[in-house]
């Protein structure tokens, strides 16, 4: 059973959030090189080593801005940007996002209701391994656990997630 923990998806989400940072940043850093040479201007009659100097400088820094906008630009693409967006939706969805909470896929909640009966000791009392316990309805019992879950969809999947 592969289930999520929104922790986990938390920090993945602040990744995706630096790079969409630094994208951005790299985009204001680039504006302000290429307002930088547009604003300059100086005097027709100061034409000289100095002055091509200074252009020479502000487009390099333009070609450096433009490069690392490019680079970022891979770190942030459009994947990336659809990944954010559903995690963002995800953690809107979920109230205990940050502290915790599990995702378990749809699919397999019937063996997750038999872990956690396992898990809570309901199968260590004596007799367990006889009737009533070998006869429970484990697909029942897991439509009955699932009353206090609610469904959310991420990357195409449906998990339960406690309410």
């Amino acid at each position: 059973m592969k289930t999520l923990d929104t922790r986990d998806l938390d920090e993945r989400k602040t990744e995706l959030e630096g790079y969409r940072d630094a994208l951005h940043e790299c985009q204001e850093a680039l504006q302000e090189t290429e307002k930088a040479l547009a604003d300059f201007d100086p005097d027709p009659e100061d034409e000289n080593e100095d002055v091509e100097e200074e252009r020479d400088r502000l487009q390099e820094a333009i070609d450096d801005a433009r490069h690392a906008l490019d680079l970022a630009a891979i770190d942030f693409g459009d994947e990336e940007k659809a990944e954010l967006e559903e995690l963002e939706t995800l953690e809107s969805e979920i109230s205990e996002w940050r502290h915790g909470e599990t995702l378990i896929p749809v699919d397999d909640f019937e063996d997750y209701a038999r872990e956690l009966a396992e898990d809570l000791g309901y199968m260590d009392r004596k007799g367990a391994n006889q009737w009533p316990f070998t006869c429970i309805d484990w697909e029942q019992a897991a439509e009955e656990l699932s009353q206090d879950y609610s469904t959310v969809s991420y990357q195409g999947n449906d998990y339960y997630v406690r309410n």
